[in-house]
């Protein structure tokens, strides 16, 4: 069987979307918050950037040793911070991984199953990001 008929149909993304593995970030989103950080000057992009990637590390690893502590009410609290901050930059798939993780808390479950899909989304989103860290708009910016 001609393999191009297994293949996936893979739907275009829309216009202002940086594309990453299984992950999207918003362009838009992104070049809003430059935008406005551009009166501050020519770094505060980057600094924010390094902000908030530092604190995302952060969270992870509060996230991290709640899920090993079973203390459902900080993963809560967790997941719920990291959704927001990630929501704020349009990382959708990494927004919605910690909001699956902040209703499973709820539910009294500290996470090990849901921690898997927040730390991969993260990777995602990582990986998406960094390198817009000093670098200027081109092309794809």
């Amino acid at each position: 069987m001609d393999p191009a008929i297994l293949a996936p149909i893979k739907p275009p993304q829309p216009p202002g979307v940086l594309e990453t593995p299984g992950e999207t970030v918003s362009m838009t989103k992104l070049e809003e918050l430059r935008e406005l950080l551009e009166e501050e000057g020519p770094e505060a992009f980057d600094g924010f950037l390094g902000m908030f990637l530092s604190s995302l590390e952060s969270g992870m690893t509060d996230l991290r040793a709640s899920v090993a502590g079973a203390d459902a009410a900080a993963v809560g609290r967790c997941a719920h911070m990291l959704k927001g901050c990630s929501a704020n930059v349009g990382a959708g798939g990494f927004a919605d991984a910690c909001r699956l993780l902040e209703d499973s808390a709820r539910r009294g479950r500290a996470g090990d199953p849901d921690l898997a899909l927040v730390e991969a989304q993260f990777a995602r989103v990582r990986a998406a990001l960094e390198p817009l860290r000093g670098a200027r708009r081109g092309p794809r910016w």
